[in-house]
């Protein structure tokens, strides 16, 4: 039987490419950024424990979709916030 394990290809992840949706609507987190750095929103926190698992935070179908967000989040550049939805 042929190795059927490929590796899941992943570009480097740059904060131009990220985005955010929510239903209809799409924003790109460059967008969401200036908003935010414009009406002087304060950073912060979010302890792991606060995170509601049983609401899906991203569109993702099977184990692949889920690899591929785990390796753009291992390389997301931390100089920008992390922008959680809802």
């Amino acid at each position: 039987m042929k190795d059927q394990h490929k590796p899941v290809p992943v570009t480097k992840c740059r904060f131009e490419d990220s985005g955010c949706d929510s239903g209809d609507d799409y924003w790109k987190a460059s967008t969401l950024y200036a908003a935010a750095k414009s009406q002087k929103c304060k950073v912060y926190r979010l302890p792991m424990e606060h995170i509601n698992l049983a609401m899906m935070p991203f569109t993702m179908h099977n184990v692949y979709g889920f690899v591929y967000h785990m390796q753009r989040a291992m390389m997301t550049d931390l100089k920008y916030p992390v922008l959680s939805g809802r």
